[in-house]
């Protein structure tokens, strides 16, 4: 096997021998993310504009656990040693039950309805906010509701949230603001999306 198929064959070998099965599965324009039934998230692929979490902008051949969801509510200055040492410090671990892939970013859903991103921000498609790559998962903050779902475009994230409602952030096209809206830009927080 080849490329993709003997990475991923591979990385199930690993995760049989751990009794952890694969629940969740996205592939972006040139990157892989998966989700375990332990709530663990493993990356490969380009990670030029942070799309892996890893803490940098480096590529991985081969799956690697995305242990930056270890470290809930401890600040993170993007160097994986410091990451590290404040392991200790994490208030709790994140688990993902479910996991979504745009062209060069990911998102990332907590088992409890939080939303997590990471990779290119440059449409806004991470919803922190602003219009920067982030190389570390980050809390979209402005989702208010427990999500239910999450899914990702090219340049764009929606999720829903309970009891139905849906919210939008990124690329202006794709965030279901009706024509009032066309002109006011890509969009780096959370709108809701009317439903007629």
């Amino acid at each position: 096997l080849d490329g993709w198929a003997s990475t991923f064959s591979g990385l199930e070998q690993a995760l049989t021998n751990r009794l952890q099965r694969v629940v969740s599965l996205a592939v972006g324009a040139s990157h892989t993310a998966i989700v375990t039934d332990a709530g663990d998230v493993y990356t490969w692929g380009w990670g030029d504009h942070g799309q892996l979490g890893h803490g940098s902008f480096r590529n991985k051949q081969q799956p690697r656990l995305l242990d930056t969801l270890f470290y809930k509510a401890v600040s993170y200055t993007g160097r994986d040693a410091n990451l590290r040492s404040n392991r200790s410090r994490a208030a709790e671990t994140v688990k993902i039950k479910e996991i979504a892939a745009g062209d060069d970013f990911t998102a990332a859903l907590s088992e409890v309805g939080r939303v997590y991103t990471w990779g290119s921000g440059r449409k806004g498609q991470l919803g922190n906010g602003i219009f920067r790559n982030c190389a570390y998962p980050q809390l979209v903050e402005g989702v208010k509701r427990k999500v239910a779902q999450i899914a990702c475009g090219s340049h764009s994230t929606c999720c829903v949230g309970d009891p139905g409602t849906v919210y939008a952030w990124g690329i202006e096209a794709m965030l279901g603001q009706g024509k009032a809206f066309v002109g006011h830009g890509d969009q780096a927080t959370p709108l809701v999306v009317p439903i007629i």
